[in-house]
């Protein structure tokens, strides 16, 4: 913090050079800083149009704090941020874990006032983010009147999900693309229910496990859906607690494929 202060308050010189050796140690892989303690307000003030190369670097070190906060600065800038500064904050936000809000980027994304190529400039940032938190909107989008952001929504959502077996053909003639994003909107719902394994209120998180559990019990065979978002809750979820949950609810959807034959 007193870094950072110190940097404020010098001249264009020593900002630039503070601003590189804060994106160096935040984004070293072995002995560098945690770069989410850094204060979000003050590499905010340096966004200026009239420092371009400050301006650059702070979206890469905003990206590299990686917080809710940052990300809100940087969707709040990024309508307006040049072609590569829009390049630098899809990169540099992709990776953090945890990771930012994806929200701000689906209002973008959804905001048929903003130009096509800005829209899916943030669909491009929806995609490194791989949030779930975005799935909904991301569907909805499927059914957008452009077709490259039908295309790139899509992509999104592969991104998010990790199911590239939902097809979608975003120049299909329109009933058979109300089919796939049928298809999508089902594995919608049995996605909220997975994320709400991970609930702090025991009771939503056990109702969630129920649902689950009982549509295993009711099929024939486990479900191949139900099975394939619990191995992914297994690996995603937040907590280590939503992650024992989907592997105890797993392991029993598992099972009963196996009793069914004996």
């Amino acid at each position: 913090a007193a870094f950072v202060s110190l940097v404020a308050k010098g001249n264009a010189e020593v900002r630039e050079a503070g601003i590189d050796a804060l994106n160096d140690a935040a984004n070293r892989k072995e002995g560098g800083i945690d770069a989410s303690a850094i204060d979000v307000p003050t590499v905010a003030l340096w966004l200026s149009p009239k420092e371009p190369e400050i301006q650059s670097k702070a979206f890469r070190l905003l990206g590299a704090i990686g917080t809710d906060a940052a990300a809100k600065v940087l969707a709040a800038k990024f309508p307006k941020a040049s072609e590569g500064d829009r390049g630098w904050i899809r990169d540099s936000l992709g990776p953090k874990r945890p990771r930012p809000a994806a929200l701000p980027f689906l209002a973008i994304a959804a905001d048929q006032d903003q130009t096509s190529e800005i829209r899916l400039a943030a669909l491009g940032v929806l995609n490194r983010l791989a949030r779930s938190e975005a799935a909904e909107g991301l569907v909805a989008l499927l059914a957008d009147p452009s077709m490259a952001i039908r295309r790139d929504a899509h992509q999104a959502l592969v991104g998010s999900s990790g199911r590239d077996d939902l097809a979608f053909e975003p120049s299909a003639a329109p009933t058979e693309r109300e089919e796939a994003i049928g298809k999508w909107k089902k594995w919608l719902a049995v996605r909220k229910r997975t994320l709400d394994l991970d609930a702090e209120d025991a009771k939503k998180a056990d109702a969630a496990a129920a649902r689950l559990s009982s549509t295993a019990a009711e099929a024939s065979t486990a479900d191949e859906t139900n099975s394939l978002e619990l191995a992914w809750a297994v690996r995603e979820l937040p907590s280590a607690r939503g992650r024992k949950r989907a592997e105890d609810v797993l392991a029993r959807h598992l099972e009963k494929p196996a009793e069914s034959v004996n």
